[in-house]
């Protein structure tokens, strides 16, 4: 019998997952909150999905559950044993949606799981280069401003975004990995490698100047549309993986308090994006800074779609 791999926190971040967006990626027609009910043979969308309980249910065959029951009911059969069908959906999930897990066991190899030396991946950063498929992710899909770019160090390997990261004084912690292919069987994000990896971009914390205003985004991608967009910004890589003491730590460290600097955040349209942000809220509260929410539009689920939208809109009035 397989053991599953994931602990109850885990499991229930991913139950968290937005139901209706998970039944969209699993290819399912949502509309007005219905859809065909795929565990029967549906002529008339029967399967319904409650928002506020974050559920699903079909009110003919009775198929019911949350965002997990349902990725296990589409993808996998339980002919290896409804354990290994959880495990086989827990897995998907994190790997669709991003959603980086403490046990990432499946996103390392052999050598991956080896202790990391920074002193050998260094320098890969000192002169990044990146492939054509890399510059069109990064400067055509996702209008990033060169400088940015450039700033972060971004290099690219095969169809991986290369992605370091260093603490507060610059020095090289860590690496992680956004996958830019098409093999829907890759993960999306790989977990960072190297310890202390809990922040991205520390850096900026020693480029505030008194009463400057510090972005925290959710993930390197609204990191760098941050960033393009004219902000000081730092990330949690995920919404699952805040330190809240190494945050406060470096918040105090920087002496943020006594410059009179403000946080700021615009929070993903998810449930992961207001528990973050509770988080960052209690977080900010206990240092003593001011933290300003900021909302997002209508349709933009974080700020690097946002982002994304506002520079093709510009891009469209300029042709016209």
């Amino acid at each position: 019998m397989t053991k599953n791999l994931f602990t109850k926190a885990e499991l229930q971040r991913l139950r968290e997952l937005p139901i209706e967006r998970v039944a969209s990626r699993l290819g399912l027609d949502v509309r007005q909150h219905r859809c065909l009910c795929p565990f029967h043979d549906d002529h008339t969308p029967s399967m319904t999905f409650s928002t506020t309980k974050n559920r699903y249910r079909c009110y003919v065959c009775g198929a019911h559950g949350s965002t997990i029951d349902l990725a296990m009911g589409v993808l996998f059969d339980k002919q290896g044993g409804a354990t290994t069908a959880l495990t086989d959906a827990c897995k998907w999930l994190s790997k669709e949606f991003g959603v980086l897990m403490a046990s990432q066991y499946f996103c390392r190899t052999k050598s991956e799981s080896k202790t990391f030396e920074p002193k050998r991946f260094a320098r890969y950063f000192e002169q990044p280069k990146l492939s054509l498929d890399a510059k069109d992710f990064l400067f055509t899909k996702r209008h990033l401003h060169p400088a940015v770019v450039k700033y972060c160090r971004l290099n690219s390997y095969k169809d991986w975004l290369q992605i370091p990261y260093y603490d507060i004084h610059g020095n090289f912690m860590g690496i992680q990995s956004r996958y830019m292919g098409r093999d829907m069987a890759q993960p999306r994000f790989r977990f960072p490698r190297g310890k202390g990896c809990h922040i991205y971009n520390m850096q900026v914390l020693k480029m505030l100047t008194p009463a400057e205003d510090l972005y925290i985004a959710e993930g390197c991608s609204d990191c760098w549309a941050l960033l393009s967009a004219g902000h000081k910004t730092m990330a949690i890589p995920s919404a699952t993986l805040l330190d809240t003491e190494e945050l406060k730590n470096a918040l105090v460290k920087a002496n943020l308090v006594e410059n009179g600097n403000t946080l700021h955040v615009y929070p993903d349209q998810d449930m992961a994006g207001e528990s973050l942000y509770e988080k960052l809220h209690a977080v900010a509260a206990g240092v003593g800074i001011p933290l300003v929410r900021h909302n997002l539009p209508n349709g933009c689920k974080d700020f690097s779609d946002f982002w994304i939208s506002q520079q093709n809109n510009r891009m469209i009035q300029t042709r016209t």
